[in-house]
Parts: structure tokens; sequence; C-alpha cells
């Protein structure tokens, strides 16, 4: 996970914020403020096994999962890195 007030133009892996399954931080910098939102979605969806959210003013997806969760988007199984 990107740590807090990382400038993603200048990330250094070493850096980044790697969790255990219980959010609690294993190695790395202090995580984002998302990790509830991270490990909310690991909770509830078993079968992933990565989560990438954006904050992009035009997606919209986000905002409509979060009024009507079948409208949630999904990735094709086949988009899902190893």
């Amino acid at each position: 996970m990107t740590p807090t007030n990382a400038s993603l133009g200048f990330l250094d892996p070493a850096k980044l914020s790697r969790l255990g399954a219980d959010g609690q931080l294993i190695s790395g910098d202090a995580p984002t403020k998302e990790v509830p939102l991270h490990t909310a979605l690991y909770q509830t969806r078993h079968a992933a096994r990565a989560v990438v959210h954006l904050h992009s003013t035009t997606f919209r997806g986000s905002l409509d999962a979060a009024r009507n969760r079948s409208a949630a988007p999904r990735c094709a199984d086949d988009a899902v890195l190893p």
C-alpha cells in the first residue's frame, strides 16, 4: 500500500507499506488512512488477491458502487496480476 504522504512520482519500493491480513503493518512506512477500505474488501471478497482504487475525478464507478452494491465495478479474471 502507498505510505502516508508518499509522492506517486517518487515511490521507493522499500518504503511501501506491507500489511498483514488483519491490516497491521508488517514492514515499510506507515500506511495511508485507507487501510480499513482495503481490509474490508479482502474480508468480504475472499478470492481477491489485490485491491486497486483510484482518486480520479472522472471515475464515477466507486460512487455508483457506494450507492448501489450491484453496480460495483469488477475486473476480468485475466486482468488480475499473479
